[in-house]
């Protein structure tokens, strides 16, 4: 028996070798608020989808992250201040390239702002930013077109994005589901064989040991999820520790 149990003992420790890497990357996954946010509730489900897919598409061929904040008001009506406040609490981009975009709408002050991260700062520099709001954003916000616009809007950065980092098309073309959070739980054979397993050894804990390995490998999880999900800027989504400098550009309609 206590041979039978060292060895129940070094396929929990194996266990929990395969699992913590699915669990961190569970916890590390972006949210899909992190995309779009609309506080003001001017977009339409479809749209919001449809933003969340390419944020997501993008951001898992290039690591750069591009969120939309529509908000009602900003503080003090500063849209420019509070796009970079709100830019390094969301954590937009990675930490090392620095390559975030917000779009920043505040539908009570009638502005809007493009903030970019010094990554991305070359390629999008503030001349382009301010074009892509004058062309996209103002005309269609001024004719009562706010989905159009905002869409149209981040399909303008995303293809700048494209072209920086050499991509010729988002995986899915983003019509098509391409990411777990928003396209449901898709399992496979693998997830089926894992779990059988998983069952298998808590149900030879709880005889051998009492369920004392099964407590333990939850804790250790539990903890893996807890540590790795926290921060984001108090608005429902974070990125992985990029910043801006204050590039980018403002308009108002």
């Amino acid at each position: 028996m206590s041979v039978f149990r060292r060895m129940l003992t070094a396929f929990w420790a194996a266990l929990i070798l395969l699992l913590v890497p699915a669990v961190q990357s569970y916890a590390a996954a972006v949210p899909a608020s992190l995309y779009v946010q609309d506080q003001a509730g001017i977009l339409s489900s479809g749209t919001s989808e449809k933003i969340s897919r390419m944020g997501a598409a993008l951001d898992r061929q290039t690591t750069a992250q591009i969120a939309v904040l529509i908000v009602s008001q900003v503080p003090d009506g500063d849209i420019d201040t509070y796009a970079n406040q709100i830019f390094r609490g969301m954590k937009l981009g990675d930490s090392a390239k620095n390559n975030g975009i917000l779009l920043l709408i505040s539908t009570g002050d009638k502005k809007a702002r493009i903030e970019v991260g010094y990554g991305l700062e070359g390629a999008l520099n503030d001349a382009k930013a301010g074009r892509i709001l004058d062309e996209y954003l103002i005309p269609a916000f001024q004719q009562g077109k706010d989905d159009e616009g905002v869409l149209a809007v981040y399909t303008a950065l995303v293809k700048i994005v494209m072209q920086e980092y050499g991509v010729e098309k988002l995986q899915g073309n983003a019509d098509v589901n391409t990411s777990a959070a928003q396209q449901g739980i898709q399992i496979t054979w693998t997830d089926i064989l894992l779990l059988a397993v998983v069952l298998g050894a808590v149900v030879l804990d709880m005889l051998f040991f009492g369920g004392v390995m099964t407590r333990s490998v939850w804790q250790i999880l539990i903890w893996l999820i807890l540590s790795r999900g926290g921060g984001g800027g108090g608005f429902g989504g974070h990125g992985r520790g990029g910043s801006s400098g204050g590039g980018g550009a403002g308009r108002g309609w």
